[in-house]
């Protein structure tokens, strides 16, 4: 039993290096089908300039710290089913949903949901074995980790050391491409947690504020996917996300102002749209 949760710990120890490291340096039902630029692309040397929009992302523990500051209340059922792991069956399937699975991680812990955190924890566990990444993180950091957990700054210092090794291992194994889906999976699945508690909301003022917040890294996003839009399967992520920033473009932020509910709504459905695209 000790060594099922370390190992489950590691998992979520992952998920959160590798999301801090990228800020750092609609319930799915189809099952995912073979891409046939998959393996291809997933063993392509990512490119510096991609790698340094990574670097600027915000992880899915910050977005969801600004959900539970604005008072938001916690739904799981917002968090992708647990019963959907096994229809991932692809290497891109995976890696999307690593980071899917790792944001409802982060929405589950910042509201202390023992209960969810293991459910979920269960999946970023066999996801991350899946990828061939668990192996790197052994007993001692997980207890290192588990020792400084009220540390903040400890933290930080251990998720900065640990990622330099991960972006190597990553490397060496030719799945450096692994981050950007992670990232796009994260991305696509806190949005969908926000867009939806925006819904919902009697001010959703707060909320309005971290959803146009999140602008600038659509926008870092779509180039990221539109450097790679020869690949049908990038291309598919992409479209989505493009008509999320057309709402961008034609519903300006305004300060203290909220979204009305056709707004709100419109927005859901953009974002429940590239959520379905990444099973699709």
């Amino acid at each position: 039993m000790k060594t099922r949760n370390l190992n489950l710990f590691a998992a979520m120890l992952m998920t959160v290096i590798l999301l801090i490291g990228c800020n750092q340096s609609a319930k799915q039902e189809t099952t995912t089908t073979e891409s046939v630029s998959d393996t291809n692309l997933l063993n392509q040397d990512i490119k510096p300039e991609i790698s340094k929009i990574l670097n600027q992302f915000p992880t899915p523990f910050e977005v969801a710290t600004m959900v539970e500051k604005a008072k938001a209340g916690f739904i799981f059922d917002l968090t992708n089913p647990v019963e959907n792991l096994d229809k991932y069956i692809t290497e891109q399937a995976k890696a999307l949903f690593l980071g899917v699975y790792g944001a409802d991680l982060s929405y589950a812990a910042v509201y202390n949901r023992s209960e969810e955190i293991n459910k979920l924890m269960e999946c970023t566990s066999k996801l991350t074995d899946d990828l061939g990444m668990a192996g790197i993180y052994n007993e001692e950091l997980v207890e290192t980790v588990k020792n400084n957990y009220n540390n903040k700054e400890s933290l930080v210092a251990t998720f900065t050391k640990v990622f330099d090794e991960t972006k190597s291992f990553l490397s060496k194994n030719n799945k450096d491409k692994v981050s950007v889906f992670i990232v796009t999976g994260s991305f696509v699945e806190t949005m969908y947690i926000v867009t939806s508690l925006n819904m919902t909301a009697k001010d959703n003022r707060e909320l309005t504020k971290i959803i146009f917040d999140q602008e600038p890294n659509l926008d870092k996003l779509i180039s990221i996917l539109d450097s790679y839009s020869s690949d049908e399967a990038i291309k598919k992520l992409a479209e989505p996300l493009t008509k999320l920033k057309g709402f961008y473009a034609n519903n300006p932020a305004k300060a203290n102002e909220g979204l009305s509910f056709e707004k709100a709504s419109e927005l859901k459905n953009l974002v429940e749209a590239a959520r379905v695209s990444l099973v699709n």
